[in-house]
């Protein structure tokens, strides 16, 4: 899974490497993931994708909703 930002999202309060890292804790997922705030990516087992970008939605959300 990779994503990026645009710098618009990233002014309002969005890291894509801490979504990546706190999605996968969320999702009980052990992964080596990073990046940098306007983009990051990580490998997820198959079966947790869903779950995984469900959390990502959370921590984008909470991310924009904190700054």
């Amino acid at each position: 899974v990779s994503g990026r930002a645009h710098e618009k999202i990233v002014s309002q309060g969005v890291n894509l490497s801490d979504v990546i890292r706190k999605a996968s804790q969320r999702s009980n997922i052990e992964t080596l993931g990073g990046g940098h705030p306007p983009a990051a990516g990580t490998k997820i087992p198959i079966e947790k994708v869903e779950e995984f970008l469900e959390n990502c939605d959370i921590v984008v959300r909470n991310q924009m909703h904190n700054k």
